[in-house]
């Protein structure tokens, strides 16, 4: 009986063994089970931060080129508008140097022709052809003589263009009609 009861204790120690190793090995098969949920878990994290990083990324480059795209679009505005401002300053300064251009030559012109002159678009004789006109109204009339001596004293107080018509004195057309021009 000794043996029996021998065996009987030695049966319980090993079903006691047996139900230790298997409560050790289940906490152990819980606690990796454990470590791996932990783990997913910790990698869907790590996941989803590096996707929210790359979304924060994403969406900072996004902002980053649309504020690019404002400041390219506002500098092409400022360049457009730089080169109107430029043309409508360099318009201006044309206009006035016509028209300045104008006033010196109307100053010039209009002391020395008349007015109807101008007014009827005739053009102003050249150098030569006030030299011819001169000849031949030197041996046109014997008036002329007195108009020479009259247009030579203007001739000395600057270079002055006089247009004087040749009527003869006595306001018949009996000599030539012609005009004189002197410089």
């Amino acid at each position: 009986m000794a043996m029996l009861v021998m065996a009987m204790m030695i049966m319980t120690l090993v079903v006691m063994v047996v139900v230790v190793m298997m409560v050790v090995i289940m906490m152990m098969v819980m606690m990796m089970v454990m470590m791996v949920v932990v783990m997913v878990v910790m990698m869907v994290v790590m996941v989803v931060v590096v996707m929210m990083v790359v979304m924060v990324v994403v969406v900072m480059m996004m902002v980053m080129m649309m504020v690019m795209m404002v400041v390219v679009m506002m500098v092409v505005i400022m360049m457009m508008v730089t080169m109107v401002v430029t043309m409508v300053v360099v318009m201006v300064v044309m206009m006035v140097v016509v028209m300045v251009v104008m006033m010196v030559t109307q100053k010039l012109w209009g002391a020395q022709q008349p007015m109807a002159a101008r007014m009827d678009g005739s053009k102003v004789p050249s150098a030569s052809m006030t030299r011819l006109m001169r000849s031949r109204t030197a041996s046109g009339s014997s008036v002329t003589s007195l108009e020479g001596a009259r247009s030579r004293s203007h001739t000395s107080e600057g270079a002055r263009l006089d247009i004087v018509p040749n009527s003869g004195g006595t306001g018949s057309s009996a000599g030539p009609n012609s005009t004189e021009v002197s410089c």
